[in-house]
């Protein structure tokens, strides 16, 4: 039943981007690293190239303003670390997205602007589908 949800929760996000005004240009794939162990040492997970779901997890991450302006410090290292990379050739500075899954919520931190959110139980299962 839960699953059944997430897939829903998914597709209406898919369909909902899809529909949005071509404003974001999408020819970017994303590249997920999982933590190794418990030390702050990460593999490559995977890398997402079809357009539908890169486009929806960045409209995910700029949902809201409700990103805070703030140096934060967790117990513990990201469980994962994401960045968007160009496909076209160009040479484009990565944001890292970190990322730690508590209880039913996601909370990303960019370290290099100090910008720190934790996000909807919606969209957090939405990015735990894609990044995991």
């Amino acid at each position: 039943m839960g699953r059944l949800i997430l897939i829903l929760i998914f597709s209406m996000m898919l369909l909902n981007v899809g529909c949005q005004s071509k404003q974001l240009v999408n020819n970017d794939k994303l590249v997920v690293l999982k933590r190794s162990g418990t030390e702050n040492k990460y593999e490559k997970h995977k890398e997402i190239t079809d357009k539908k779901t890169v486009l929806a997890i960045k409209s995910v991450l700029k949902k809201g303003e409700d990103w805070k302006k703030s140096k934060i410090s967790m117990t513990m290292p990201p469980e994962y670390k994401f960045y968007f990379e160009p496909t076209d050739g160009s040479e484009a500075l990565s944001v890292w997205y970190n990322v730690w899954f508590t209880n039913e919520f996601a909370e990303v931190y960019i370290e290099a602007s100090n910008l720190y959110k934790q996000f909807s139980v919606e969209d957090s299962l939405a990015l735990r589908a894609v990044i995991q």
